[in-house]
């Protein structure tokens, strides 16, 4: 019984791990242009900086095996975790346009080649072939999306809640003849 406590809280951390992975290569999919402004770049800037990602990411998952099978991965997986980590704190700094190349390259980088490799061993090792490995990758990946529906579920309720007092506020203020929106009503 305790060693399945074990497993299931390492499947558990690897599900974390996988579902927030992703998020911060991805941000700006979802805002994309919030992200155009805040970091002060143009679309071209932005598509090329996804296109640094996808090629780094691309070619890198063909040496990934390679650097799995050669160190264990609680480490690779830890290092990946937080060096993602560093680079979405450089990246919270608003750097110039070289910076984020790096950080681009490093998040394709680590994803790829450090990162996924080990998590699908480390999920493989979680049982033997007669307690059936396909399972543990199936509930992984089902998982996953379950958990980033989940995390994703409280910015939608704020983002929400946020447009509805800016409505009303917006509503408030046309009211008002000497506000200047009142063209707008």
């Amino acid at each position: 019984m305790k060693k399945n406590k074990k497993r299931f809280l390492i499947l558990f951390t690897l599900i974390l791990a996988g579902s927030t992975m992703y998020e911060l290569p991805y941000l700006s999919y979802s805002y994309y242009d919030v992200i155009i402004r805040a970091l002060d770049i143009t679309n071209t800037q932005l598509g090329t900086l996804m296109s640094i990602f996808g090629l780094v990411a691309m070619f890198g998952y063909f040496p990934g095996g390679w650097v799995a099978d050669r160190f264990k991965s609680k480490y690779l997986l830890t290092f990946s975790l937080i060096s993602i980590t560093i680079c979405g704190v450089i990246l919270s700094t608003f750097p110039p346009f070289p910076v984020l190349a790096v950080i681009y390259a490093w998040y394709g980088f680590s994803t790829s080649v450090i990162f996924w490799s080990a998590m699908l061993k480390a999920t493989r090792q979680l049982g033997d072939s007669s307690e059936q490995r396909e399972s543990s990758l199936g509930c992984l990946r089902a998982e996953e999306d379950c958990c980033r529906c989940f995390m994703g579920w409280p910015f939608l309720q704020f983002s929400t809640c946020l447009e509805t007092v800016m409505k009303a506020s917006e509503l408030l203020f046309c009211v008002i003849p000497d506000y200047p929106c009142w063209e707008l009503c």
